[in-house]
């Protein structure tokens, strides 16, 4: 009986005091914990917002200078005391002779328009696109911008989407720049607003064949897009043309233009053209379209019957080279440039190889070699030009080439001067840019230079690839009048095994 109860005795636990006053302090110090574990939450999601603030700062500022060297000389109506967009924040214009309606007409503007002390408004290609678009910094007291457009942050709005939602889609296209073309020019470049539109589409251009369970897929990475522009307050160029498009429709113009005149249509997007044929009203001569579905420097096609645009019986086909010499001619028709822009309907158009030529001679010079060698082989084709350097341009297929030549320029000291802040005034530096920034232009010499091109993982996203970049050495090889370098960078041949 005695050791029966030792070992009741042995058994007794803590009573509940003891277990209240130990969960007592327990909950203080898990609270303790906890206050510490929300406040260093709270201070790190501040410094995000702060450190999100101080890069859109940068960027904006960045963005601006950018901005700003491409706008050119400041437009002779800025100097007009007589004209309505005259800025007060010039003091003393000057009296030109040169004042009449078409020097006034605010449509008419070119470069800088408007200065004063609270905004500036020009018109530039700021994209980089051989597209001009308008655009105004305007000092905003309230805070609230009604249509933002911050082009880096847009950038950062697809790349959070795209780590939401790349597992099922890099299987078959690993590139993020793919998806996001797939969402610029085919879903919000068309106008789709709904799944079933775009489950339904042609897409025309796009090599890689996408069933519905894909479309579904690229549909939730274009919504968490749309959603993270939303959050931000932020638009991208698509909804800038969307949103004018459903402003023209809803409150069309007072005062029509006579006529729209557009070059390089093969780059613009369907829902470009609408709010084009939006401007340009019903009614004959109005909207001129000039272009060649062979020199598209970028993914995608269309038909302009799709914008409400019928040309069938009213199109011109322009079938006489007046730019290039026989010899750059006869090397540029050698690629193979597919055209995915159905400029005239169905109608019969003119290959680049069944053109007509007028100017005989020309020079061609070609390179091969390696990217060890091109460094010097770059600076020999400058320095042994056979026209003026002022009058050359060194054109790249991609941002990485350019910086890659460009430091090589800029280390053999020769000047240099980029596309987007060339403004045609003549000088003696080598122009340098891609050929986006080329387009539209041209040269008395081109010196093109071609790095390896990287391939889509499947056959179809890599022959998308070689026809987009047929058809950008195209456009690269017609930019010269009458010379032209052409250098092919081979590829680095893997060592197969130890040495």
């Amino acid at each position: 009986m005695k050791r029966k109860k030792l070992l009741n005795s042995r058994q007794r636990g803590f009573s509940m005091i003891e277990l209240t006053i130990v969960i007592g302090i327990l909950s203080i110090i898990i609270a303790g914990i906890f206050t510490q574990m929300d406040q260093a939450q709270q201070r790190a999601y501040t410094e995000r917002i702060k450190l999100d603030n101080m890069q859109e700062a940068r960027d904006f500022v960045d963005q601006f200078f950018r901005d700003i060297n491409q706008i050119g000389y400041p437009n002779v109506r800025m100097m007009d005391v007589t004209s309505p967009s005259w800025a007060p924040a010039l003091s003393t214009p000057p009296t030109y002779a040169w004042n009449n309606a078409y020097a006034n007409d605010n449509r008419m503007a070119i470069g800088l328009v408007k200065i004063d002390n609270t905004a500036i408004q020009f018109e530039a290609d700021t994209n980089g696109d051989g597209n001009v678009q308008s655009v105004q910094y305007k000092i905003n007291g309230n805070g609230n911008c009604t249509l933002c457009l911050q082009r880096s942050q847009v950038d950062n709005a697809f790349s959070r989407a795209w780590l939401a939602h790349r597992t099922p889609l890099e299987g078959l296209e690993p590139t993020p720049g793919y998806w996001q073309t797939e969402i610029d020019r085919v879903i919000k470049g068309r106008g789709l607003s709904t799944l079933t539109e775009y489950v339904r589409v042609s897409r025309r251009g796009r090599s890689v064949r996408l069933d519905t369970d894909r479309r579904i897929q690229v549909w939730q990475l274009y919504e968490a897009y749309q959603h993270n522009l939303a959050d931000k307050n932020l638009h991208d160029y698509n909804d800038m043309i969307a949103l004018a498009l459903a402003e023209l429709a809803a409150r069309p113009l007072d005062e029509p233009y006579a006529a729209v005149v557009v070059d390089e249509v093969q780059d613009i997007t369907l829902n470009g053209l609408r709010m084009l044929r939006q401007l340009a009203g019903d009614g004959p001569n109005r909207l001129l379209l000039v272009g060649d579905g062979q020199q598209q420097v970028y993914p995608g096609g269309w038909r302009l019957s799709d914008a409400g645009i019928p040309v069938r019986g009213r199109g011109e086909v322009l079938r006489v080279n007046y730019r290039n010499r026989a010899t750059i001619l006869g090397f540029a028709q050698r690629f193979d440039a597919t055209n995915e822009v159905d400029d005239l309907d169905g109608a019969a158009g003119v290959a680049l190889r069944d053109a007509e030529v007028v100017n005989s001679g020309g020079e061609v010079r070609r390179w091969h070699g390696s990217d060890v060698d091109l460094p010097n082989a770059l600076v020999d084709a400058v320095t042994t030009l056979p026209v003026p350097r002022g009058q050359t341009v060194l054109i790249v297929f991609d941002h990485r080439s350019l910086h890659r030549c460009t430091a090589v320029l800029r280390r053999a000291g020769i000047p240099i001067l980029p596309l987007d802040q060339y403004t045609g005034e003549p000088d003696d530096t080598l122009k340098v840019g891609t050929v986006h920034r080329a387009k539209g232009l041209d040269f008395q010499a081109v010196l093109a230079v071609a790095f390896p091109q990287e391939g889509g993982v499947n056959a179809a996203t890599g022959q998308e690839a070689r026809e987009l970049r047929g058809r950008q050495h195209l456009v690269a090889a017609t930019r010269a009048r009458d010379y032209l370098w052409w250098a092919v960078v081979e590829p680095r041949q893997e060592p197969n095994g130890p040495s």
